[in-house]
């Protein structure tokens, strides 16, 4: 079975190509099975792009064994 952790990336910079667009500057980003730094960093710009159809720029995280869900 796969541990399942929580990234929250916050300050997210997308790449909008000057559009103005309204997008979240905070995500919590969950991840099973990271390998290494380039792991996780690939991991986290595909979630973030496949789930906003924007490129990320740049981004800061904190990783999570568990979150609470409100």
């Amino acid at each position: 079975m796969s541990e399942l952790t929580y990234i929250r990336v916050d300050n997210i910079e997308w790449d909008t190509d000057e559009e103005d667009v309204d997008l979240p500057t905070t995500v919590i980003v969950p991840v099973a099975d990271i390998v290494d730094r380039d792991d996780l960093n690939e991991r986290i710009c595909d979630y973030l792009s496949d789930g906003h159809g924007w490129l990320v720029k740049d981004y800061q995280c904190k990783v999570y064994d568990e979150i609470e869900v409100q």
